[in-house]
């Protein structure tokens, strides 16, 4: 609850992964959705099968981490850019991944 209220106060969350692996998908990216900020994800390059890719900016590879930070910068001085990713659904037909407990 302590971090989720402490990344309310932000509009991006920056979720690295601690490897970046096929299914390996920790709360790192639900948090940041949680707590109403845009996901900087690294990690499961098979992300966007779980989460919506235009609810979040996906870095794919280390060789584009500085220009997706770029991108976030850019986003947080247009308003409109920002509400678009950030009021766009996180979840794929709003329904859980198969493998996703509901709590």
């Amino acid at each position: 609850a302590d971090k989720l209220a402490f990344l309310r106060d932000y509009k991006f969350t920056i979720c690295c992964e601690n490897r970046a692996h096929r299914g390996y998908l920790t709360e790192k990216i639900t948090e940041a959705f949680i707590s109403g900020t845009v996901p900087v994800y690294y990690g499961d390059p098979d992300v966007c099968e779980s989460f919506n890719p235009d609810s979040f900016i996906h870095i794919r590879s280390m060789d584009e981490a500085e220009s997706k930070v770029e991108e976030a910068l850019k986003m947080s001085m247009d308003k409109s850019q920002y509400l678009a990713v950030r009021n766009c659904p996180p979840l794929i037909n709003d329904e859980l991944p198969e493998y996703a407990e509901e709590e």
